[in-house]
């Protein structure tokens, strides 16, 4: 399977990335890095789902501690602790 792998820091402008690439390279999946570091992240996950592609990783933080399946195919990385 393809994956598109996008940094969440460019925003809106993920919609016509992942529209580019979804036409050259059909991806079945999607992972968004750098959810905590800029505010465009949410941009990013509305953008992509434009593709009708799921997201299935979410890295936020800098360490793996937290990789949890759920029904949505959605893994959280995270370096915070609960």
């Amino acid at each position: 399977m393809t994956v598109l792998i996008l940094d969440a820091s460019i925003g809106q402008a993920a919609e016509a990335q992942s529209h580019a690439f979804k036409e050259s390279a059909d991806f079945g999946a999607i992972i968004v890095t750098k959810m905590d570091g800029h505010a465009k992240g949410g941009g990013a996950i509305s953008a992509v789902a434009a593709t009708k592609t799921p997201i299935i990783f979410l890295g936020v933080g800098e360490h793996l501690t937290i990789s949890k399946s759920s029904p949505h195919s959605l893994h959280l990385q995270t370096s915070r602790t609960r």
